[in-house]
């Protein structure tokens, strides 16, 4: 999911799911990828934006 968002810049949460749902063999359920994004965040790795339907996502940078 991180390189996802890495080669995005920005991408929506609807967006991100979809394209994970598209490259991954096997995805993990949505609880999963949440817990991933939360890390993630947690690590400072990720910035999420907003909430709900809105939500997007970058890298962090620096």
């Amino acid at each position: 999911m991180y390189e996802l968002i890495a080669g995005a810049e920005r991408i929506g949460s609807a967006d991100l799911y979809a394209e994970y749902e598209r490259q991954e063999q096997t995805p993990k359920v949505k609880p999963t990828r949440r817990l991933y994004l939360q890390r993630l965040e947690q690590y400072d790795l990720i910035e999420k934006h907003g909430d709900g339907w809105g939500t997007e996502y970058t890298v962090c940078r620096g």
